[in-house]
């Protein structure tokens, strides 16, 4: 429900209650103006009351409050930080009512800046702490609490006049500091799952709703397309960091797709319309400006090299920058440019990466080893020489990513403008590289606003768009023997289990690649067939994955079950009846038949069978589409029937389709068995023999012993 609230003259801060955090979440939905001048007499704060607790929550009061002016890094960081504020000024409380369990309210706090009545009394230029303060008596309690506070900064170039001489602005620069960002079009995580014919299969219809207007996607293209149209110098500021993979899914649902419903066939995308409209915006609004091709499917390079891939890094590096210039023509991706996931590069990825020639580093200044001066930095070692090191301004990035505890949603945004101001104007910085999270979720609102604040303080000389270019052409400021990579760094990256697998199928669809050749009557280039599967495999290494190892697994098993689909398409045929063997040197036939539309090279493998020797044949290229029957001499040892088992595999011993059972039969004594049968034939004869002789011999003697009769 919406709650107009009331002023209360109430101005007493209650005592605090120990979990009231966890009852009630404080959620700032608009601010307005982002950036205070002398020609803003108030800020206007919307803010989304939510009652998480169990019992409802009576007599809400809300107000602004604001702190001093922040004077330094550290104490801007621990003011984002603090449970408490430490303020001193607040305006009057607003009555917003009563929240039962789980309900939710919106109040809107309008509030002078620097007037005579219910102020904020802001009369100097800084970035102050502002804080939405509410408090209310839970039911069954007797005294009203502190139920907590949203924080935020705000920034203040120049302080509205209230009667006297107005307040100095905000000192500028000498020269206005360098504004580059790097804008982030990366989707959630990689979509497609398989192709079927010349379609794409995509996992879910996620892609579609935020390509569509108020989703994520249509919010990055739309806020920088709107702020551009406004001022097109601060395009120049912009390098749009482009996953290949989104562009190839992106232009796939342009021409027609699927999606995967359950274990049933896939159906048709609903997506068409929002990917095109998606696209042809990007084109427009790309064209002419810098644009990083990240390696696609924004694969963890760090991870691949660790598993030892780094031919899968060349692929995703190449095929990246191959897709963008193909999908995005006439745009030319900015060549020697690295964004890495985490900030740093691991060694091997350094040495890895050592080919491709100098190279420029978007580095966490945090990891940067023995580093001198300032950024730009000149890379001594590791990289090739002329390589360097672009440190990004760790404070405005970490605020708009809100890490560390900071605050989220229009907070972030808020609060990285507000380090921008702070950096130029009393930070000292002459130059800025912003890098938000590279999956950004802030509204298209937010993005707008934070956008239109740049402009302004270019408007104001405190800051002024910077090309990319500029940071990897301008001398470098300083040097750095190298980059970090600690034991935090490395278990952040996509599981060992992960690559270990992709590794495994990567080998199989790669000896399978190599047995296969274009058929002259279908004309089909085997690469097109394997293809698909490596750019599956570089979907399962993708960063996205970092938090998501179960959904990295499930990525590298579909590649799998492909890969061994096309395996499975080349089987041996068995026989209805079994075959005779009609002597003992004899032969079998066996039939291979290929379902594939390219030529495969086959080799047969008949198992070693008690009673039967085989030779191992030829490898035979079986055609597309076709069978082959190739013969495999045996030599039968004896008689009877034999189940032989018969499997196929490529010439690299990579099994095409499961082993089969071909039944044989044979009458014929095998060298065995007649050697024994000769054996034992001779030996009867022997013994007759001898039975004989001896027979003789004994009636010879009894004719001896017999006397003569005269």
């Amino acid at each position: 429900m919406a709650a107009a609230a009331q002023p209360s003259g109430g101005t007493t801060t209650p005592r605090s209650v120990q979990d009231a955090p966890s009852r009630l979440s404080i959620t700032v939905e608009q601010l307005t103006p982002r950036v205070v001048t002398t020609d803003t007499p108030s800020i206007t704060v919307v803010a989304k009351l939510t009652n998480n607790s169990e019992r409802a929550i009576d007599d809400l009061d809300v107000r602004l409050e604001r702190g001093a002016p922040l004077t330094s890094e550290s104490k801007l960081r621990d003011a984002l930080t603090q449970t408490k504020p430490d303020q001193t000024e607040r305006s009057r409380f607003l009555e917003a009512g009563s929240l039962r369990p789980g309900a939710s309210t919106t109040v809107t706090l309008a509030v002078s800046v620097n007037g005579a009545d219910n102020t904020l009394k802001i009369n100097r230029p800084g970035v102050y702490q502002l804080w939405v303060n509410v408090n209310g008596q839970p039911a069954g309690t007797k005294d009203a609490a502190n139920l907590g506070y949203a924080n935020l900064l705000l920034p203040v170039i120049s302080a509205p006049v209230n009667g006297s001489a107005p307040s100095p602005p905000a000192p500028k620069p000498r020269v206005p500091a360098g504004v580059t960002m790097m804008w982030p079009l990366v989707d959630e995580r990689p979509r497609i799952v398989q192709t079927v014919g010349d379609r794409e299969v995509l996992a879910d219809e996620g892609l579609t709703a935020s390509l569509a207007p108020g989703g994520r996607l249509f919010s990055l293209v739309n806020a920088a397309d709107l702020a551009i149209a406004k001022n097109p110098a601060l395009g120049q500021s912009l390098c749009f960091a482009v996953d290949p993979d989104l562009l190839a899914t992106v232009a796939a649902m342009a021409k027609g797709y699927l999606v995967r419903v359950g274990d049933g066939p896939p159906a048709p995308g609903i997506g068409v319309a929002p990917a095109t409209q998606w696209l042809d915006r990007v084109r427009r609004l790309t064209n002419g400006k810098c644009v990083l091709a990240l390696p696609y499917a924004d694969v963890d390079l760090d991870a691949l090299s660790r598993a030892g891939a780094g031919h899968l890094q060349t692929q995703a590096m190449s095929a990246g920058t191959d897709r963008v210039r193909e999908v995005l023509a006439p745009v030319q991706p900015q060549p020697g440019l690295l964004w890495p996931v985490g900030g740093t590069l691991e060694q091997r990825t350094v040495s890895d990466l050592s080919h491709h020639g100098p190279v420029s580093v978007v580095v966490d200044p945090a990891k940067l080893r023995r580093d001198t001066g300032r950024t730009p930095y000149l890379l001594r070692s590791g990289l090739p020489a002329g390589s360097r090191a672009l440190a990004y301004d760790q404070l405005t990035s970490s605020l708009l990513a809100g890490d560390n505890g900071t605050a989220q949603g229009l907070a972030a945004s808020q609060n990285g403008l507000a380090a921008v101001l702070f950096r130029a104007a009393w930070g000292g910085a002459d130059s800025m590289l912003i890098t938000p999270p590279r999956r950004w979720t802030a509204t298209s609102a937010d993005l707008e606003a934070l956008l239109d604040g740049v402009s302004l303080l270019a408007d104001q000389q405190y800051v002024a768009p910077k090309p990319v270019q500029r940071l990897m052409t301008d001398p470098t400021a300083g040097t750095a023997e190298g980059m970090e990579y600690g034991a935090q760094d490395s278990t952040s990256e996509v599981a060992g289990s992960i690559t270990a697998e992709v590794m495994r199928v990567n080998a199989v669809q790669r000896d399978l690649l190599g047995a296969m050749a274009k058929d002259a009557a279908l004309q089909v280039e085997p690469h097109t067939l394997v293809t698909p599967l490596q750019f599956g495999l570089l979907r399962a290494t993708s960063s996205a994955w970092r938090a998501d190892p179960a959904g990295g697994h499930r990525a590298a098993e579909a590649v799998d079950g492909q890969v061994r689909e096309l395996l499975g398409r080349v089987q041996v045929e068995v026989p209805g009846r079994p075959a005779s063997l009609a002597s003992r040197e004899s032969r079998f036939s066996v039939t291979v038949r290929n379902s594939l539309p390219v030529l495969v090279q086959v080799r047969i493998v008949v198992a070693r069978t008690a009673g039967l020797s085989t030779k191992q044949p030829p490898d035979i290229t079986v055609a597309a589409g076709h069978a082959r029957t190739e013969w495999v001499d045996a030599e039968v040892l004896r008689s009877g029937r034999f189940a032989v088992t018969v499997s196929i595999t490529t010439p690299g011993h990579t099994p095409f389709s499961q082993p089969k059972k071909l039944d044989l039969s044979s009458t014929e004594y095998g060298t065995i068995t007649l050697a024994v049968t000769w054996t034992a034939g001779g030996l009867l004869v022997l013994l007759s023999g001898l039975r004989i002789f001896r027979r003789v011999r004994a009636n010879r003697a009894a004719k001896a012993d017999t006397p003569s009769i005269d």
